[in-house]
C-alpha cells in the first residue's frame, strides 16, 4: 500500500504533512492511533473531514486546530483537494 502523504520535517516533532487524495485507492482512509499527543492545524484543503472513534466526523478548514490525545482511534475522511497539515508533537 502506497502511503497517500508525504512529510516535510520542519524541526523535531514537527512537521507538514499533505495528503493526495489521487494516491489512495479507498475513499476513507484508515483507523490509527498515534503513540504521540499531537495538535494539527490545517493550512490548506478543502472539504476534508476529521473523525474520532465513536463520534460523528466533521469538516476541518483553514487555521482549524485539532488535538489529537496519544492512543485516540481517528482517522481523516478525503476530498478531491489536496490536504496540508501541520503537525506538532511538542507543543
Amino acid at each position: 500500500m502506497i502511503q497517500p502523504y508525504i512529510d516535510e520535517k520542519i524541526s523535531d516533532g514537527k512537521w507538514i504533512r499533505t495528503f493526495d487524495p489521487s494516491v489512495s485507492e479507498s475513499e476513507e482512509y484508515v483507523w490509527h492511533r498515534d503513540y504521540e499527543d499531537r495538535v494539527f492545524t490545517v493550512i490548506d484543503g478543502e472539504g476534508w473531514q476529521f473523525q474520532f472513534d465513536n463520534e460523528l466526523p466533521f469538516f476541518i478548514n483553514k487555521r482549524d486546530r485539532i488535538h489529537v490525545p496519544k492512543m485516540a482511534y481517528h482517522r481523516i475522511i478525503p476530498s478531491n483537494s489536496k490536504l496540508r497539515i501541520q503537525i506538532d508533537e511538542k507543543f
